[in-house]
């Protein structure tokens, strides 16, 4: 169960990290975001992992909602959290 906690908290600072860089980088691509979040994400393999997904998610969430803020992307992450996860939780080891 703490390991479920700490992915899933890891899939929240992941996002938060790349609209972040997003804001600051306006012309940067979901590579080059996803490269930057992997070397400032301290965790796991596992939680990484889960990590890259939730950027995925909210980088793609953004393309598709511009206008959207970061409160809203967040909390669209929050709601989604499960369904991301339950999509990568083959590749997550001993969940």
């Amino acid at each position: 169960m703490e390991k479920i906690k700490d992915v899933k908290l890891a899939m929240i600072v992941a996002s938060s990290s790349a609209l972040t860089y997003l804001d600051k980088n306006k012309n940067a691509d979901i590579e080059e975001v996803i490269r930057h979040v992997i070397g400032e994400l301290k965790a796991e393999r596992d939680a990484k992992i889960a990590g890259v997904a939730a950027v995925n998610y909210v980088l793609k969430y953004k393309q598709k909602n511009p206008r959207a803020g970061q409160k809203e992307i967040m909390q669209n992450l929050v709601n989604s959290a499960n369904e991301i996860f339950d999509s990568i939780k083959d590749e997550i080891k001993e969940m």
